[in-house]
C-alpha cells in the first residue's frame, strides 16, 4: 500500500469506502466484506510510486483510448512513456503478482480480474470492487 503514489492512496481508500457502502445495499455476507476491503485497498498495487504519477496516468488513459495502436508500439520500447502505458495496462497482473508473492492468493485472483470485462462466474467481491472503482 504505501509503495503507491499518494493519489493512488486516496483513490483506494475512497474505492474502499464506496465498496462497503455497496456490501451493506447489496448485502453481502460478513465473512466477504473483510476480503473486499483488503481488495479495495490494494486493488492498484500494481502501479508503484514512480511508476506512473498523475500526469502518466493522464497520458496513458488518453493514448489507450485514442491511440490504442501506437501506445501497443511504445510500450515495446524502453523509455519512461512506454513503461508508464506497460504499468497502467498490466497493474493488475503485476499487482496480483506481488500480492502471490507473499501468500494473499485469494486477493490476488479478485485483483487480477478487476479491469477485465464482467463474466458470468464473477465473485460478489470482484464484482462490487469493479464497480465501487468505476465510482471513483
Amino acid at each position: 500500500f504505501y509503495a503507491m503514489h499518494p493519489a493512488d492512496q486516496v483513490h483506494v481508500r475512497n474505492v474502499a469506502h464506496t465498496a462497503l457502502a455497496l456490501a451493506d445495499e447489496r448485502g453481502l455476507p460478513e465473512e466477504q466484506r473483510a476480503l473486499l476491503v483488503r481488495c479495495a485497498l490494494l486493488h492498484d498495487v500494481g502501479r508503484r510510486k514512480g511508476d506512473l504519477d498523475i500526469l502518466g496516468k493522464v497520458f496513458a488513459v488518453l493514448m489507450m483510448h485514442y491511440l490504442p495502436s501506437a501506445s501497443e508500439r511504445l510500450m515495446e520500447r524502453p523509455s519512461r512513456l512506454g513503461h508508464a502505458l506497460y504499468v497502467y495496462r498490466h497493474h493488475p497482473a503485476i499487482g496480483a503478482a506481488l500480492l502471490r508473492k507473499i501468500g494473499m492468493e485469494e486477493e490476488a485472483r479478485v485483483i487480477e480480474h478487476h479491469h477485465m470485462a464482467a463474466a458470468p462466474g464473477d465473485s460478489p467481491v470482484l464484482v462490487l470492487l469493479r464497480e465501487a472503482d468505476a465510482c471513483n
